[in-house]
């Protein structure tokens, strides 16, 4: 299905599940639909290996907090060998970070990442400001799908404002990645 086996409205950060260790760790098949602006208080989005899941921004914003912390994740979502699809079934929703990672400001990945919809906006992070598309080695790397959205205003302190692409990315349709700084 398009939307997963099961189907998660979101109205708080709780509705993601408990955190452990800094992270909401998410579930396979399940599909996530923003009914309210979220704001993630010292917790990233968690795709761990095998995982498949789908979230639709829905019209709304998505936003890390800013956090004293020194956790390891702190991007907004971080997927390790997961399938992450990101969509924006009202037009209008937006992935934000106010932490600045090493890598992925607004999206770490290793895994399957396709990036539909929405607007990742003014995020930072010293490589990949918008979305870090890592690998590890000749068999460990994560493939971007690039196939809509708007990737803007993000930075990075030393490459890639917009993307980072160390792994596979292929684009199709009419993403936009614009005013993005290094």
């Amino acid at each position: 299905s398009v939307w997963g086996d099961n189907i998660v409205y979101v109205e708080s950060e709780s509705d993601f599940g408990t955190p452990t260790d800094g992270r909401h760790m998410l579930g396979t098949g399940n599909t996530y639909v923003l009914n309210n602006d979220i704001t993630l208080d010292d917790n990233c989005l968690y795709i761990d290996q095998g995982k498949t899941v789908i979230i639709n921004l829905n019209g709304h914003s998505l936003t890390r907090s800013s956090s004293s912390s020194s956790a390891a994740y702190k991007s907004v979502f971080w997927n390790y060998k997961g399938t992450l699809t990101i969509m924006d079934s009202h037009g209008g929703g937006v992935i934000h970070n106010e932490n600045s990672p090493t890598k992925g400001g607004g999206i770490y990945n290793i895994g399957t990442l396709y990036f539909k919809g929405g607007t990742i906006l003014n995020c930072s992070a010293s490589y990949g400001g918008g979305i870090f598309n890592d690998a590890t080695s000749a068999t460990q790397y994560g493939t971007l799908y690039l196939e809509g959205g708007t990737i803007t205003g993000n930075t990075a302190n030393n490459l890639g404002g917009g993307i980072d692409n160390c792994g596979h990315m292929y684009i199709k349709g009419s993403p936009t990645v614009t005013n993005n700084t290094r």
